[in-house]
């Protein structure tokens, strides 16, 4: 079986703490209004912030999806004659999937800030999944949540 290609940002060494740092600076710098971290047992685990859109103050909130790309990383370390799957090789494969999804949520970021500021779209576009309502939940864990009931039905056929 081929191996897989690289995954994006595979090889980083930068810290989750440092990635973080540079997207607070990224959204800093494109008119967030408050920006923090969310933290679960001491770990930054996602991003708060707020932008301004029609003079509104917008909550988003940005998950860090850690265990799914462990989970990829897993898959292509079992597969490898080295993996003893002691306790040692999964510390390391969790902290270096750690750093990846954090340098890799960095560069989406900067990704739809580009766009936004070329004019290729709006924040509020780019960002809407992750507007955070009053329950807590983004609008896309909402949107699922309700098993994609606000979809419309599909038109029948004639």
């Amino acid at each position: 079986m081929p191996a897989r290609p690289t995954l994006f940002m595979e090889t980083t060494e930068i810290s989750p703490s440092r990635s973080a740092a540079e997207i607070t600076e990224a959204l800093m710098l494109a008119g967030a209004r408050t920006i923090g971290g969310r933290y679960e047992n001491g770990q930054i685990i996602g991003m708060n912030f707020t932008l301004t859109l029609e003079n509104h103050e917008i909550p988003f909130s940005l998950p860090v999806r850690v265990e799914a790309v462990y989970q990829t990383l897993l898959k292509d370390a079992e597969q490898s004659q080295k993996w003893h799957g002691n306790q040692e090789q999964i510390s390391k494969l969790k902290g270096k999937a750690e750093r990846v999804a954090w340098r890799q949520l960095l560069r989406w970021v900067q990704a739809q800030l580009a766009m936004i500021e070329t004019g290729m779209t709006q924040g509020a576009e780019v960002f809407m999944p992750y507007i955070t309502g009053a329950n807590g939940q983004t609008m896309f864990e909402n949107f699922y949540d309700q098993k994609i009931k606000a979809l419309p039905a599909p038109e029948a056929s004639k």
